[in-house]
């Protein structure tokens, strides 16, 4: 028995989500489908994509839909493939609301926010996830960090399987080496606080302060949610750290840059960090940013945190891990990168450690072992 592999998200797709296109196209099933509310203007390329009609929103024209056709628009797609399907449901919270369609298989990764920002800032999601762990057929989850999460959340352990995001390979790898002069950072990220950017800015404006760091430039690559009030103060915060440490002349803002454009900056640079932190509305990264393993694959080492699964993907001697929200760590982590030696072989295990585990090429082929491996076990083929 042959199946269709429905990939279902709410839109396709932020740019922000390129992992999960990354896993569209290295999964090695033909007639893959997108189910999407809306396709952004730029968005990367799938074979067939399935859109929530367009429909007026007036009292009348509801009703008339409510008796004309019951079903939920992408129930009635599934119903139109005639060929038994697989739903792979991308977040949480989008899993839950597949629970009400009928799929031969249903598996739901998680990724970040939908783990616990979510529950924190509506209760009713406590409910529902228990409703999806018992119902949803699988989970997949980025590392053993949010394995453990879920478990606490209530999913049993039979039904979580952990594989990890990963990083296409990259046209050019750079050793870096540092023999004296500027020193070139790179933060790229959201603007949002569990990303901890304001401790890297502390930790260098501290150190340019001592004296300790003298020629630098802080290459800041990313935006702020102009739409989420929480990201919008982080913002702000941010700016307040810049002007407290003056470093306005040692920060170059780049805005959002597209894939090639930050990996061609990243060849640039010396090393990247990537502090980050458990939220006070709840975000945690969940698993590993992805933007660590795009960057480590050509070469650019990081300084980061123990934090969620970050520890799976930068181990030692390809990185450093600091604590949360620990300034002191994050200085010695930065002249401990400037030391003789140090950043070039960092740089050199970075590249390995990311062509030996996350390129997608091999994790595609794992990830439909598995879906494979959960098919024949519920249908016994």
């Amino acid at each position: 028995m042959t199946f269709r592999l429905i990939h279902s998200v709410d839109k396709w797709l932020p740019v922000t989500q390129r992992w999960i296109w990354e896993q569209y196209r290295n999964l090695p099933f033909s007639n893959q489908i997108i189910f999407a509310e809306e396709v952004l203007p730029i968005s990367p390329p799938a074979s067939e994509i399935r859109v929530k009609p367009d429909e007026s929103n007036d009292l009348l024209s509801r009703l008339s839909r409510k008796f004309r056709n019951p079903k939920p628009w992408r129930q009635a797609e599934l119903d139109k493939i005639g060929t038994p399907v697989v739903l792979f449901s991308h977040f949480g919270n989008r899993g839950w609301s597949d629970l009400k369609l009928k799929a031969d298989l249903h598996i739901t990764r998680f990724y970040g926010y939908d783990l616990k920002r979510i529950i924190q800032q509506d209760g009713r999601w406590e409910e529902r996830y228990h409703r999806l762990f018992k119902q949803c057929d699988a989970f997949i989850a980025e590392g053993n960090a949010m394995a453990a999460r879920l478990r606490e959340m209530g999913c049993s352990q039979k039904k979580i399987y952990v594989i990890p995001l990963g990083t296409s390979q990259p046209e050019k790898t750079i050793i870096r080496n540092y023999e004296g002069g500027k020193v070139e950072i790179l933060i790229a990220s959201g603007f949002t606080e569990k990303k901890g950017i304001v401790y890297a800015l502390q930790a260098l404006g501290e150190l340019k302060q001592e004296g300790r760091l003298k020629n630098f430039t802080i290459n800041l690559v990313g935006a702020e949610r102009q739409d989420y009030l929480p990201d919008r103060e982080y913002w702000n915060r941010m700016q307040t750290t810049i002007r407290e440490f003056v470093l306005e002349g040692n920060t170059i803002f780049h805005g959002y840059l597209e894939f090639d454009q930050l990996r061609a900056l990243a060849l640039q640079c010396h090393f990247g960090m990537h502090t980050s932190v458990s939220a006070a509305d709840g975000d945690t990264e969940g698993g590993s940013p992805v933007v660590l393993m795009d960057l480590m694959a050509g070469g650019l080492p990081f300084i980061t945190s123990r934090h969620a699964d970050i520890p799976e993907v930068v181990t030692d001697p390809c990185g450093i891990l600091c604590e949360e929200r620990d300034v002191e760590e994050i200085k010695r982590a930065v002249l401990e990168m400037l030391e003789p030696d140090v950043l070039s072989r960092k740089s050199a295990a970075a590249i390995d450690r990311m062509a030996a585990h996350f390129f997608w090429n091999d994790i595609g082929p794992k990830q439909a072992q598995l879906i494979n491996a959960l098919w024949a076990q519920k249908f016994g083929q």
